[in-house]
């Protein structure tokens, strides 16, 4: 099952969107659903609304009896978890936990977030994924698929998740890039470098890239081969305290 999660931790919404040919048949898939969301928790520090495209997900009309009582064990569970909403658009379906529309307007409204942010999520965004390594004061990035940085929308959409992801810190970190699945046109050498310049603002001490995608590439920053030999270049920047990097007792109301 292929499933993307986005936090909103300024709003408070994690946004959950299916990709082709994911399917909620039986037992199996909703536990599988369930440790994929839990997962995505670990970040959260507070309640939170689930906004949920099921646009690309094959439901069967009916549900059996068990995926049925999986499911409502598996919001149950959730709700447990500070959820405090789930709202789905994109089909019409009776038998789950939470309210679902046929219309991305209509659960937006449902949920109170119409206007406060543009949940359409490109297929650039869609692409990024993002890990924090507090022991080590690291935010790891990466691309589940090749991705090209061609035009100033695609920086303004990289600078947007990474701002959001600084909400988990309040320490120095450093930018450690897979660039795997990444090219960058030189024509946005500039745009980066005006990106990497505001995120220095919120400290970041370093960015470093590793696995060029082609060995003809080249980025506007410096790329190392393998990733461990990234990673042991900021392990020389220093770190310490690595507890310190995540909020554990942010306070939210």
């Amino acid at each position: 099952m292929n499933i993307n999660f986005e936090s909103d931790y300024r709003l408070k919404i994690l946004y959950i969107s299916f990709g082709e040919g994911s399917t909620l048949s039986s037992k199996d898939d909703v536990l599988e659903f369930r440790r994929q969301w839990t997962l995505a928790l670990k970040s959260w520090h507070s309640p939170y609304k689930a906004f949920i495209d099921m646009s690309l997900l094959n439901i069967p009309t009916p549900l059996s009896e068990e995926s049925q009582r999986a499911l409502n064990i598996m919001f149950k569970f959730l709700k447990g978890l500070f959820l405090r909403e789930a709202v789905g658009f994109g089909k019409t379906h009776l038998e789950l936990p939470f309210s679902v529309f046929e219309s991305r307007e209509e659960a937006e409204n449902s949920l109170g977030i119409r206007n406060q942010k543009q949940v359409e999520v490109s297929d650039f965004r869609s692409q990024i994924s993002i890990e924090n390594h507090f022991q080590t004061h690291t935010v790891e990035l990466s691309f589940r698929a090749l991705s090209v940085i061609e035009t100033p929308e695609h920086i303004k959409i990289l600078k947007s998740k990474l701002t959001n992801n600084l909400m988990q810190w309040h320490s120095k970190w450093n930018l450690l890039i897979d660039c795997t699945h990444l090219q960058i046109d030189p024509a946005m050498d500039i745009p980066w470098a005006n990106m990497q310049k505001y995120l220095k603002g919120f400290y970041l001490k370093k960015l470093l890239g590793y696995s060029p995608h082609l060995p003809e590439s080249t980025y506007p920053f410096d790329v190392f081969r393998s990733r461990h030999r990234a990673a042991a270049a900021l392990e020389a920047e220093g770190m310490t305290a690595g507890d310190d990097a995540q909020c554990r007792s942010r306070v939210s109301k």
